[in-house]
């Protein structure tokens, strides 16, 4: 009818992925061009192709991961720096727990070395030690957020454990020193600030002692290598 505005049937083509298609639809002599968003194309036939192609990815990568375990076992492969369980009997294993741990002085030296008997120990304590481990500790405390009033918020703690491996004659086979570093927060209640403190000092040390014991499974992973 006159001055009434005339409906326009829609056609929807499927398009591919990355384009839109077109469809055109005549009525009474007009053309109307009608596009289908990206979105609705992937609504529309996901079903149909993910869930398929989905299962084929998760078997063709587990197949690889398996094969992969294989072959690196097949080829003798063992981390140097991965967790090893301290009561096997590989050659580095029995190293480690020949090894005697020299008393380190104050509160943060004994939490050092309790902590390195439960990595090398996996066994009992060696009766004759055939190595010596000697670990000196130093830290430093930064202070960070300076507020106007000369306050800080924050602070960083940096520790270090300077070590020697000795052998049972008293001669030197390896020296380093280990590092790590932590932060923490400067509280308006004295409690929190000294929780705060602790826990950085414990963190720092704890990888301190997982340095110290890597770098020594990797001297004794070369010894017995060579």
């Amino acid at each position: 009818m006159g001055g009434m505005n005339r409906k326009t049937s829609h056609a929807v083509i499927p398009a591919k992925a990355g384009i839109h298609r077109r469809a055109s639809v005549r009525h009474k002599g007009q053309t109307a061009i009608q596009t289908e968003p990206l979105f609705a194309l992937y609504a529309r036939y996901r079903s149909r192709w993910i869930p398929a192609f989905a299962g084929m990815t998760a078997t063709v990568a587990r197949g690889f991961l398996l094969f992969s375990f294989l072959l690196l076992a097949a080829c003798g492969f063992h981390p140097v720096y991965g967790a090893r369980d301290a009561s096997s009997n590989s050659p580095v294993a029995l190293d480690l727990n020949n090894i005697a741990i020299d008393n380190i002085p104050d509160r943060n030296g004994q939490m050092l070395r309790n902590d390195l008997i439960d990595r090398l120990y996996g066994k009992n304590r060696p009766l004759r030690p055939a190595f010596t481990l000697k670990v000196k500790l130093r830290n430093s405390e930064e202070d960070l957020g300076i507020l106007a009033n000369a306050t800080a918020t924050r602070s960083l703690l940096n520790m270090y454990g300077d070590y020697t491996l000795e052998d049972a004659k008293g001669k030197q086979l390896l020296s380093g020193s280990a590092h790590s570093v932590a932060s923490f927060d400067r509280l308006d209640e004295m409690y929190g600030t000294v929780a705060a403190r602790q826990d950085a000092y414990e963190r720092t040390l704890h990888e301190v002692s997982e340095q110290i014991v890597n770098r020594l499974s990797l001297y004794f992973s070369e010894q017995n290598s060579g």
